[in-house]
């Protein structure tokens, strides 16, 4: 990742941060946005944004590098030991985030523009500060606070915001999924970690060379070789070819 920050750390990082922005700072409506003092509430709006593009499409270019989707599909560094059911699995939920997200985007796009050309009906009706408006009981108040809703969308354009709410839940649906799917198609969850003589994935000699420079670095450990029942099926070939 231009030799700066490590994969793995910005898969750490993006999907978080993004979630925390997400709970942590309030969105608005845009006219109480615009219209708050100093535009604070529009910063605010922002930020929220930032944290939903950081969240989906953080979580999904990470995804999508580890599994070797485009455009990453030639580095195979990554992706070589993720194969068969897990690979589709994984691959099918990121284009579900991938596709929902853009919908989501692009919907939220399109209301702002039909709202403004007032070509669909009907968006939310709102009375601004200083706006003079009439109660149930006929009497004419004028707003001093914050913008008030004077009426709810209807017609096509409520379907549109529910279209929108519907893509968004679809796509953070699908990255709830995905990180079930990594956890139940991960290696580590089938280890017996409880076994105390299990210390290493595989066993090797001794005086193995290879073995000797990976032990200087802490890599492996060891195993007792005539006690390896329970290692995985690969360990286990690993061992005996090992033993012959």
């Amino acid at each position: 990742m231009c030799n700066l920050v490590l994969w793995t750390t910005a898969r750490q990082i993006w999907p978080s941060m993004g979630l925390w922005l997400l709970i942590g700072v309030n969105t608005y409506p845009t006219p109480v946005a615009l219209h708050s003092p100093g535009r604070t509430k529009l910063a605010c709006v922002l930020l929220h944004l930032m944290g939903a593009g950081m969240m989906f499409m953080g979580y999904l270019v990470c995804e999508m590098k580890c599994v070797g989707m485009w455009p990453f599909v030639n580095d195979k560094r990554y992706h070589r030991n993720i194969k068969g059911k897990e690979w589709w699995v994984r691959m099918i939920l990121c284009a579900i985030i991938g596709l929902f997200f853009i919908l989501f985007v692009l919907t939220q796009g399109f209301m702002t523009v039909v709202k403004e050309r007032d070509t669909w009906c009907c968006a939310d009706t709102w009375a601004m500060k200083g706006d003079e408006i009439e109660t149930k009981h006929g009497k004419t108040i004028t707003v001093q606070g914050e913008p008030v809703v004077m009426n709810t969308a209807s017609g096509d354009f409520l379907k549109l915001k529910i279209a929108s709410f519907v893509f968004e839940d679809i796509a953070g649906l699908a990255v709830v999924f995905s990180h079930l799917a990594i956890w139940f198609f991960c290696e580590e969850r089938q280890m017996p970690h409880i076994l105390p003589k299990l210390k290493s994935v595989y066993y090797v000699d001794s005086d193995d060379e290879e073995h000797e420079d990976n032990k200087e670095h802490g890599l492996i450990v060891g195993v007792n070789p005539h006690n390896h029942e329970h290692l995985p099926k690969k360990a286990k070939s690993d061992l005996s070819e090992k033993q012959v």
